[in-house]
């Protein structure tokens, strides 16, 4: 009778352990890095605390997430409402 520790199917359960242990760490890893994000998004944390919102297109300027006709336009609309 073969038996599984003289060197028949321990080696492959051996390597499916290690990839499954692999693959778990790496979607740990993926969803903190994906959670840290979300938190340091500036869009969620300013509108949250009620800033102004021409702060707000300011600072998105500053960091170059829009041009500044964008920022004209969006300045117009807010100045609007």
């Amino acid at each position: 009778m073969h038996h599984m520790w003289q060197g028949g199917y321990f080696p492959m359960n051996m390597t499916v352990t290690i990839i499954t242990w692999i693959i778990i760490v790496a979607l740990i890893v993926l969803l903190v890095k994906l959670l840290s994000r979300l938190k340091d998004r500036p869009e969620s944390n300013s509108t949250i605390k009620g800033e102004d919102p021409l702060l707000i297109l300011k600072q998105r300027l500053a960091r170059g997430e829009i041009d500044e006709a964008e920022y004209d336009r969006l300045k117009q609309r807010i100045k609007e409402d």
